[in-house]
């Protein structure tokens, strides 16, 4: 193995990583959807208290946003961010 193997094997690796993350991301965003009848029935939560627990992960999820945004171009070039913003 060469010297040149390894980085891109690691940038490989990476790359799988951040696609099992989204795709984690993306099952926990519409499972809270589908377990909220079974949810609500089994606590007793009307329409008005279902709207706040889908409401209050929604919440959390929206104020991330702006840090998340943010975060590249802190950290990477100018370049960088481009490509981060146009992949999302």
């Amino acid at each position: 193995m060469t010297k040149r193997d390894t980085p891109v094997r690691g940038r490989w690796t990476l790359i799988g990583l951040l696609a099992t993350a989204t795709f984690i991301n993306y099952l926990d965003r519409g499972s809270l959807a589908v377990a909220l009848p079974m949810m609500s029935r089994d606590l007793g939560l009307g329409p008005a208290q279902q709207g706040i627990a889908l409401s209050a992960f929604f919440w959390t999820y929206a104020a991330m946003q702006i840090p998340m945004g943010w975060s590249p171009a802190a950290c990477c070039s100018a370049s960088a961010s481009r490509c981060i913003s146009l992949a999302a």
